[in-house]
């Protein structure tokens, strides 16, 4: 769903990418295969995957140091209420994985929900005022977190090779051809959402600009 009061033109966009790399690395270092709903109805009635994960790009997690945990949304700033989202939306999610484009963590979100109702953390309802939300640091992250990974999407499919950059050309272990690739979709997924996510940057920037003028 686009938000009309989002920050950035190209939240939605850079959100659906983020997904595909994280689905891409589930498969890779966990052998589970993600099938993601695209639709509005299926995220609504059944979750946001098949197999119950949720993703949540958290952009700025490394650099404040914590994670933005959702609780509640909505669609637009004309709506009164909240309604429960994220962590507290009934449906079909069992694992819900959050990071930005250097680490990823992977929770139990039953997990994250025990988190809530044992230590009652500060619910932030102004920012943005469409998402309800309270904050975990880094470091409880690590506590609590099923896995965490790092983004570099460039595993060898067998397991032979780790490296930190991309490779187009025939995998000399694997011996694929580009267009198989086992680097080349984490590769190409990567350039992507690099370039948008300094598009989002760049646009924060702008705006905070804006807003101080």
């Amino acid at each position: 769903m686009v938000y009309p009061d989002a920050k950035h033109d190209k939240s939605l966009e850079l959100g659906n990418l983020y997904e595909d790399i994280i689905g891409y690395l589930m498969f890779y270092l966990y052998g589970i295969k993600i099938h993601f709903y695209r639709t509005k109805e299926e995220q609504f009635t059944i979750g946001e995957s098949e197999e119950g994960l949720e993703v949540k790009l958290d952009l700025w997690c490394m650099k404040s140091r914590r994670l933005s945990i959702e609780t509640g949304e909505k669609t637009s700033l004309s709506q009164r209420e909240f309604i429960p989202s994220g962590i507290m939306r009934q449906d079909n999610t069992k694992l819900y994985a959050q990071g930005d484009f250097t680490r990823c963590w992977v929770f139990f979100k039953k997990n994250l929900v025990s988190y809530f109702n044992k230590n009652h953390p500060q619910i932030i309802k102004n920012n943005p005022k469409t998402i309800q939300k309270f904050y975990i640091s880094i470091s409880e992250a690590m506590r609590i977190s099923w896995h965490s990974f790092d983004i570099h999407p460039f595993v060898c499919a067998y397991g032979m090779a780790d490296i930190k950059s991309p490779q187009w050309d025939n995998c000399l272990l694997c011996h694929y051809y580009k267009n198989e690739h086992c680097y080349s979709t984490g590769a190409e997924l990567q350039k992507r959402f690099e370039k948008l996510s300094f598009k989002e940057e760049t646009n924060g920037r702008k705006n905070n600009l804006h807003k101080h003028r």
